[in-house]
């Protein structure tokens, strides 16, 4: 095999790995999270394309911790502060009950 066809060879393996490595990167990226409109990301963990803005003075804070919107309860651990300092529900609303995924708030400035 001469060098230069040694060289072509390389060439296309390497080629071949970097398609390789592109491909798997894009399979590998969650394909449910989306952005809050001002361009916050909300967390793939937390969404399933159910987050949306929300009003904040529809979120209370519920007597036995946490807090409820629209009649959801958001335990203590699915509530998070707000990427963009408004406020954000993640929940399926059509399950009965309904079910809470995350909720981001303004901590330091509501309640």
């Amino acid at each position: 095999m001469s060098p230069r066809d040694r060289a072509t060879m390389w060439m296309l393996v390497i080629l071949l790995i970097a398609t390789l490595v592109g491909t798997c990167t894009l399979m590998i990226r969650p394909t449910n999270a989306h952005y809050a409109p001002s361009g916050w990301e909300y967390p793939p963990s937390c969404c399933e394309n159910d987050c949306k803005p929300i009003p904040c003075d529809e979120v209370t804070e519920n007597a036995k911790g946490g807090y409820d919107w629209h009649k959801v309860y958001f335990p203590d651990e699915k509530v998070h502060e707000s990427g963009d300092k408004q406020c954000h529900a993640c929940a399926v609303e059509s399950a009965v009950p309904p079910y809470p995924r995350c909720l981001f708030i303004k901590k330091k400035e509501i309640f």
